[in-house]
């Protein structure tokens, strides 16, 4: 907020703006720049019934794909999704991803109920899910919660099994390296501009 009220203070023309994680909670300064009509582009993030321009992946098809994945080309039988460690999120993203995960759970197994859990609780159990199952699918949130991933197994003194196959989210190049989604961001932010400018026009 302090940041879009300093570049509003130096006359810039127009944002293309990221907001951060929890902006659900608090979002009265994207409010008063609509209200004032300052161009301006959300990327990766929109606000739920709040009308703005915005440029953002289609997570909820992301996480289809990435079921149907694991699903047929690992043949796991379970698949659980692990939201992101920091309670703080709440962004339209994390929503989307969950959302698309227990819709595909749904046409994938023909099941309502889906696994959601926490990382710290997927640790601790993961040797259990993984005997109980052929092979086992972990959708992560996104890719940078990998080294805490790793970290906590190993102050678990934990390993992955071989029938546990992990995916990814963001492409963020965090090791060690698993299939991920590639979110386009240079698309995103090209496409961005591209509507900015239209509107600055």
């Amino acid at each position: 907020k302090e940041t879009v009220d300093k570049l509003l203070d130096k006359h810039v023309d127009g944002m293309i703006i990221f907001l951060e994680d929890h902006y659900k909670e608090d979002y009265s300064h994207i409010v008063r720049l609509k209200e004032k009509n300052y161009p301006f582009v959300l990327i990766d993030r929109y606000i739920p019934e709040f009308e703005t321009d915005y440029v953002i992946i289609n997570n909820n098809d992301a996480m289809a794909r990435v079921c149907s994945y694991l699903r047929y080309n690992r043949s796991c039988e379970e698949i659980v999704f692990i939201p992101s460690n920091d309670a703080s999120i709440a962004a339209s993203s994390s929503d989307e991803k969950l959302l698309g995960y227990k819709r595909s759970i749904h046409m994938l197994y023909g099941r309502e109920d889906s696994t959601v859990m926490m990382l710290e609780d997927f640790v601790d159990k993961i040797g259990t899910i993984c005997k109980r199952y052929k092979n086992v699918g972990v959708c992560l949130n996104h890719d940078t919660m990998i080294p805490d991933l790793h970290r906590k197994l190993a102050e678990a003194g934990k390993t992955i099994p071989a029938n546990c196959h992990f995916f990814g989210y963001n492409n963020s190049y965090e090791k060690p390296f698993y299939p991920t989604v590639e979110q386009s961001n240079d698309q995103m932010g090209r496409k961005a501009a591209e509507i900015l400018i239209e509107k600055l026009k």
